[in-house]
């Protein structure tokens, strides 16, 4: 059986009206803004001097999350635990992507897994990478009730007690020590 070639991911240098497709794992989802820097009069105690400032641009796009209400089905396509939203353009991805460079949520894993936010230039492409990485953690998923690793309690025979050795700032021995 002949090996599937790899989709291309969405890539800088895009123009015109070209879209993306982008699986987001981070359950609430996320706004996508960017921002252009300009110089701005300041003035505070030491007089009025020019500062660059951050200015979001007028549009933004809201990536849709995996989380739903309980007992409801899902408002949009969720494949691998990530939810797909289309028609994001290409050109303001990449913008994105380019002032958000180094953030935790578009960098892969260490063993090469997606990111928890990615993009590619095909649905289809978006919903296959998707599915291959479903072991890919957000971090922010709901603990099992019972036997969940993240569980310090009964579930790993962890016990949680006060540390009697710390120093508290907010209780004193001696009532006389009180401000």
């Amino acid at each position: 059986m002949a090996k599937q070639p790899v989709a291309e991911p969405a890539h800088a240098g895009a123009t015109g009206t070209a879209t993306v497709t982008i699986a987001c794992k981070h359950p609430p989802g996320f706004e996508l803004k960017v921002y252009d820097v300009v110089q701005q009069t300041v003035v505070d105690a030491k007089g009025a001097h020019m500062e660059n400032m951050c200015v979001a641009r007028d549009r933004s796009f809201f990536v849709r999350g995996p989380a739903k209400e309980t007992d409801k089905p899902a408002t949009c396509l969720i494949a691998g635990g990530y939810a797909i939203t289309r028609g994001i353009p290409e050109d303001f991805w990449d913008l994105y992507c380019k002032q958000n460079k180094g953030a935790a949520w578009l960098k892969e894993g260490p063993n090469g897994e997606k990111p928890i936010l990615f993009a590619m230039n095909k649905q289809r492409d978006a919903i296959a990478a998707a599915v291959e990485s479903k072991i890919v953690r957000s971090g922010m998923e709901p603990m099992k009730k019972v036997g969940d690793p993240r569980d310090p309690g009964k579930g790993r025979g962890v016990k949680i007690e006060p540390d009697e050795t710390a120093d508290n700032q907010f209780f004193f021995e001696d009532e006389e020590e009180q401000v």
